[in-house]
């Protein structure tokens, strides 16, 4: 009785290939969470700057710095 199966060689190109789509993918997704991180950081800024300019309107005033709180050495 004849068996089938893949050969080493085949094994290792099939790894091989998985390998290099494996790490295209992870690159790409490092790219892609980078992008959507500074997306989010101009939408937080933009808002804070709506905020501001809200505040401003009403009141005729920039805001003033509150307090920093921490170690208490300024």
């Amino acid at each position: 009785m004849k068996r089938k199966a893949f050969t080493l060689v085949e094994l290792i190109i099939v790894i091989t290939i998985l390998a290099i789509l494996a790490t295209i993918a992870f690159v790409s997704f490092q790219g892609y969470t980078r992008q959507s991180r500074d997306a989010n950081r101009v939408s937080t800024v933009k808002n804070i700057e709506n905020g501001i300019e809200i505040f401003f309107t009403k009141s005729g005033t920039l805001p003033s710095p509150d307090i920093v709180t921490g170690t208490g050495n300024i």
